[in-house]
């Protein structure tokens, strides 16, 4: 399963924009269902990535199944805040329509 999941899944690289998916318990009816962000590194030992977005950086890590890649770079590294880490639910906030 891990070999096709290589296969299926593309390795992305640091800079790569992402489209992390927002469950429906954490979003309301018009806000968005997906949030971009941007690689900001990733663990080779276990091939987890740490997506910044634009306010801050996610404080979890994802794994490759967890989120596509974009094809256009919209965002770099330097439009994105990494001073703090929050959340999925928390970095939404400042997207949201209704205020969160």
């Amino acid at each position: 399963m891990i070999k096709r999941s290589h296969l299926d899944f593309k390795v992305g690289e640091l800079g790569d924009n992402v489209a992390v998916p927002i469950q429906a318990v954490d979003r309301g009816r018009g806000d968005p269902g997906n949030v971009l962000g941007v690689f900001v590194s990733r663990d080779l030992d276990n091939d987890q990535y740490k997506i910044a977005v634009k306010s801050r950086v996610l404080n979890s890590q994802y794994s490759r199944n967890q989120f596509d890649l974009c094809p256009q770079r919209l965002l770099t590294e330097d439009d994105v805040n990494q001073d703090t880490a929050v959340s999925l639910r928390e970095a939404v906030i400042p997207q949201s329509a209704c205020g969160g």
